[in-house]
């Protein structure tokens, strides 16, 4: 199980986005005993700077990296 413990801040002070970190994706394996299906697979959640956070199962991250890898062509390979 995971869990996620968000603490509040003694004084609401502004948060400063950071430039560099747009978006997260953290890819997981689902317990034993889960049942995921497409519609549930990803979560996306949104820090308070404004940065994405998405949450996607091992398998539909090998769907979509299997789908988007070019293949090598002969020509490529013996070049």
């Amino acid at each position: 199980s995971m869990g996620v413990l968000l603490l509040p801040l003694a004084k609401k002070k502004k948060i400063t986005p950071n430039p560099v970190l747009r978006s997260l994706n953290i890819v997981y394996t689902p317990s034993e005993g889960s049942d995921v299906t497409s519609a549930s697979e990803d979560t996306f959640i949104q820090d308070p700077s404004g940065a994405g956070i998405m949450f996607m199962s091992s398998s539909k991250f090998d769907r979509e990296e299997r789908a988007t890898t070019i293949k090598q062509t002969k020509e490529q390979k013996s070049s």
